[in-house]
Order: C-alpha cells, then structure tokens, then sequence
C-alpha cells in the first residue's frame, strides 16, 4: 500500500550515473580549450553530449530483454529532468513557466540523441561532427573540430562502427565502476 513512498528501485545507481555524467559534464578543459560554451544552454549540451552513450547503451540493453538496464535508462531520464527542474527553480524561473522551459528541454534533449544515435548507427563521422559543431560548441568556435572528435584518417575508407563507437563512448569513461553498473563490463577498455 505504501510502496509510492519508497524510492523507485534504480533509483540510488541512476543518480550515481547522473552525479557521474554530470561531473564529466562539467570538465573546465571543454570549455576552456575545446570550445564549448559556458551557458546555460552550453552546459545543457555537454550534459545531452555526456548522457547519450549511457542512455543508448542502456536502451539497447532493454530491447534485448534486460528488464534491469530499462528501469536504469528510465530512472536516469527521469533524474536527469528532475535535476533540471530544480535548476530551473533555483535559478527563479517561475511556476507557471518551468513546465514550459522544461518541455522544450525534453525536445531538445531527445532531439540531440536522436541526431547523436543516427549518426552512431551509420557510421558517419562526418555527421557528428557537424552535431556538434551545431549544438555543442560556441558560435566562435564552431568550424573547429574539437580534438576530442578528431578520428586518424583510414586507409581502409570511412571508420568502422567499432572505431565510431569507441570514440561516441569516450565520453563514458569517467563512469566510476560500481556493483550494478551495466556500463562497467560494456564499456571500451582503456588500452
């Protein structure tokens, strides 16, 4: 009968997950030296950047039957709007006007995976970096390719999706490994 009063199980891993996203997210070096902007609407980048490997790792994991990666795909998304919310309201955002502020939020975060998981998925390097050209970095600063997305030129043609992948999940590496964290055993080694 009581059970709404207890937290939803995932819930303590997905704010683990997101204190951790948040942290990568928040690096001084992608702002100071890799071009992203130190705003609001920057550092919602960075966190839409941070989040989408966990997120897309933990989506194909619930698709492919794990009922535990869904519930943690599910709890992260509900902490990490949770989180904004606050924000929003500590930084004096009205009542009437934050669910508003937090439904373009919602668009523009789904939108920033959707472009981020298309261009995974096909392989096109090319395509993110244009991404996050568009989205993640300063107007200045734009045309730069960060060199964090910089891939070595192949003689074997465009890059692999392996190679497309490690680099989409360098992101994740400052996940801190912890019991139940699916991301500990998926992620790319650091060789």
């Amino acid at each position: 009968m009581f059970r709404w009063l207890k937290p939803a199980p995932g819930r303590e891993a997905a704010d683990r997950l997101y204190a951790a996203i948040m942290a990568a997210a928040r690096r001084p070096a992608l702002y100071l030296t890799m071009g992203a902007q130190d705003s609001m609407d920057g550092r919602f980048e960075m966190l839409a950047l941070h989040a989408a490997p966990p997120l897309r790792r933990l989506d194909a994991l619930g698709k492919a039957g794990d009922e535990r990666a869904a519930d943690l795909a599910r709890e992260l998304a509900d902490s990490i709007f949770r989180h904004l919310d606050v924000t929003l309201r500590e930084q004096g955002v009205g009542d009437l006007a934050v669910p508003k502020r937090m439904k373009k939020f919602a668009e523009n975060f789904y939108g920033r995976l959707a472009v981020y998981e298309e261009a995974a998925g096909r392989g096109d390097v090319d395509a993110l970096r244009a991404a996050l050209a568009r989205n993640a970095l300063a107007p200045a600063r734009a045309p730069r390719t960060p060199p964090l997305w910089r891939t070595p030129p192949s003689p074997c043609g465009p890059p692999s999706k392996r190679l497309l992948s490690t680099i989409f999940w360098a992101r994740a590496r400052s996940i801190p490994r912890f019991p139940g964290n699916a991301l500990t055993r998926l992620r790319p080694r650091r060789d």
